[in-house]
């Protein structure tokens, strides 16, 4: 009897995430588009700027705790859905969502994310986790308390901060 895992891609370097550190996948498998009718340059430059930390970790401390050294895969993930969050992300309100037909606009769910990184959900969860506790991020869960009294959870609110653009260098160009 043959597993998902021994019927997908070939494992090149022990793990089970299909990541090979001498060839890292760093972008999304839907990234930031370029060119004509395209985000703002800010966005792609952003995600430019970041991948030289899968490179030089030390560029950035707080991605890289000094008590342990992040594993390339992790700081794979990390590319991958910064990438991801930065093509849906709002530059006015530096919300991550998606517009909607009548000038709305709502929040990315995890499934979405998955779907545009192309990894699995715990890797997209940890990276986020990362990102935030990097300060980078700030994810916000809205509940509300349903007619039975229970209480139910929303999709998660994510918001990049002005620190992560400010340790790329591009905190003069979102402020303009």
């Amino acid at each position: 009897m043959s597993t998902l895992l021994e019927t997908s891609l070939p494992i090149v370097s022990g793990n089970y995430c299909r990541h090979d550190p001498h060839n890292p996948r760093l972008s999304p498998c839907q990234g930031i588009k370029k060119g004509p009718g395209a985000p703002p340059r800010i966005l792609s430059l952003a995600a430019e700027r970041a991948k030289e930390w899968f490179y030089n970790p030390a560029k950035c401390p707080p991605l890289n705790p000094k008590e342990r050294k992040t594993r390339s895969e992790r700081r794979e993930a990390i590319q991958v859905v910064l990438e991801a969050l930065l093509s849906r992300l709002d530059l006015a309100s530096l919300f991550v969502d998606t517009p909607t037909p009548d000038n709305g606009f709502i929040d990315l769910d995890m499934r979405s994310i998955v779907e545009r990184t192309g990894l699995g959900q715990r890797r997209c969860e940890r990276a986020i986790a990362q990102l935030k506790a990097a300060g980078f991020l700030a994810v916000k869960q809205p509940r509300y308390k349903s007619a039975e009294g229970k209480y139910c959870g929303l999709r998660a609110i994510r918001v990049f901060t002005k620190i992560f653009f400010e340790w790329l260098g591009l905190a003069q160009m979102l402020s303009v």
